[in-house]
Parts: structure tokens; sequence; C-alpha cells
């Protein structure tokens, strides 16, 4: 049985040692290569399948895992390439290719929010639009922040996102939107500034087959807020995060028309509200890094998750 974890070409160039010390297949992160590492214990051996590889042969894996794709949403083209890939596929996708679909694009918020999900509040504007119009909105959804953050309604890793401040909006959303059209982008989301992803760090909860493994706390430096960088263990996360969490899951489900557990893997990431409960920054069923290292089961978890579904 041929198990794929996909990845990229440039992968090392990226992401080297310096950022996941221990990795020795140049292709897997040091999450990915422990699990690897445990799954070969138990009789089977994931190969690194890199989705932009014209030489990859997707078509002859049992089972594709998607796992660190970090360069699918940096071009429209790439997206499309990307896209193309999934439809190679003859085996067993994981996660499946509806959830890839509807969770690439963070406009699925809107989504879960109409389910009755609390979001990070969020508001979409398409760059190609009126730029008054757009600005107009953007003074709107300021109104009683201090600063927002925009960024392309696709992307990952804090890639083209921009924080507009008070005193000099104007300026930093023309300079975003100058960022957005040049690069393609069609749709940008706003949001405000959550201090709290800085003081406080973000609660990531993943499931593992519809089952709780284990939670992080990311917190985002000054100087780096768009990417959490400061990654701690949570041994008991609040019962009100994993409710939440759970909530959010069991919502997707519903909206995908999957039966429950049909997602081999799930990070939920969230946010304080200020009110001692949380709210929702995103859900990630593509390529989320899914800490297990930080876990002292994490590893044993996706393994028998993924023994679970071969």
């Amino acid at each position: 049985m041929k198990i794929g974890f996909v990845t990229y070409k440039d992968f090392p160039i990226h992401y080297g040692s310096s950022v996941y010390q221990g990795t020795t297949n140049t292709h897997l992160t040091a999450s990915d290569e422990a699990v690897a590492h445990y799954l070969k214990k138990e009789g089977f051996q994931p190969e690194a399948l890199c989705w932009d590889d014209e030489l990859n042969l997707a078509s002859e894996y049992d089972h594709v895992i998607i796992r660190s794709t970090w360069n699918y949403y940096h071009t429209s083209e790439n997206i499309e390439r990307f896209l193309t890939f999934l439809d190679s596929i003859c085996g067993k996708l994981h996660n499946p290719k509806n959830a890839i679909k509807w969770n690439y694009n963070k406009r699925y918020l809107d989504d879960l929010q109409a389910k009755g999900i609390p979001i990070v509040p969020t508001a979409f504007i398409e760059t190609e639009g009126s730029s008054s119009t757009n600005f107009s909105h953007v003074k709107k959804v300021m109104k009683g922040q201090e600063s927002l953050v925009i960024k392309p309604a696709i992307s990952g890793d804090g890639r083209n996102t921009f924080r507009l401040s008070t005193d000099k909006l104007e300026e930093d959303f023309n300079g975003a939107m100058a960022t957005f059209l040049s690069n393609k982008i069609e749709t940008a989301l706003l949001q405000p500034f959550m201090e709290s992803a800085i003081t406080e760090g973000e609660i990531s909860l993943v499931f593992f087959n519809n089952l709780f493994s284990h939670a992080v706390r990311r917190k985002s430096s000054p100087r780096n807020f768009a990417n959490p960088c400061y990654v701690s263990n949570i041994p008991s996360p609040p019962q009100a995060a994993i409710t939440l969490g759970e909530e959010c899951l069991f919502q997707t489900y519903k909206l995908l028309n999957l039966p429950e557990g049909s997602l081999l893997y799930a990070r939920i990431d969230l946010l304080p509200d200020g009110h001692g409960g949380f709210m929702l920054s995103e859900v990630e069923l593509i390529e989320p890094e899914l800490f297990v290292q930080h876990s002292a089961f994490g590893v044993e978890n996706f393994g028998n998750a993924i023994l679970s579904v071969i």
C-alpha cells in the first residue's frame, strides 16, 4: 500500500532545519517525519509526494494525505494547478476534496457564522471594485477600532497580510490594495487587529477523526503579528474552548454533508472574546501544522488515526 504525505518541491528552501530541527527527509516537517516513523513501525512507509512536481505519480498512491503544501496559495496559477493535482488523485484523499475546496477560501467563515458560530468580526471586499467604495467600507469597519488587519481570502502563513492604522489609514489601504492587484488577488478580508493574539495567544485545538487530541497556545510577536511564532502545549485547555471547537467541527460536517469522523485531521484556531469565552479565528482542514510533537500523545494519536482509515 502506497501512502503519500503531500508537500512541495521547494520545501527545504523555505522551511529548513532552523524551523524543523531534526528533519532528515527534506520534504517533510519534523512532525510529519515523526508520524511517518511511527507508521513505519506498523509496517507502512509514507512517502513525500510533491504536488507541484510535474513528474509526481499521484495516481499510484492508495492514500494521499495533504500535509505541507504551503505554496499553493502563492499565486492564482498555483491555486488552479493545486486543484488540478487534487483531481489527478485516484486513491483516497485526506481530507476529502469537497472539504479542501470549501476551506481554501476564508469565505467559509460566513458559512459558520450563519450556523451560529462566533467568529472574529470579518468583512470581505472585492479588490477590483471601486476604490472609493472599498475605502468607504474600510472606514466603516474601522469605527471603534485602533487598527485593522487586511489579507487575501485565500492565503496562509501571514503572506500579504497588512495592518491598517487609523493615523495613515488611506495610505496603508492603498499600499495593501496595490499588492493585492499586482498579485491577482481578487478578494480580501478585513478584521479588527486582535491584541489578544499577542497578549494571550491563540488556542489551537487539534482533532483526529473527530476526536480531540491536544491543544497548543500560539502567540504572535508585535513585529510578526500575522504569523504566531511562540508555541506551547496546553495540558488542560479551557472547556469553553473545547466545546466551541467541537461545535465548529459539527457544523462543518453538516455544511459539507460529510459523516462525522470523515475528516482525518482538523485544527480549530480560537481567540479570547474578552468576555470569558472564545471566537473562531480559523478552521484548518487542508495543510495545518498539527504540532504533534508538542503533545506526549500527538504522534501516536495521528498515527493511529491514519491506521484507522487505510
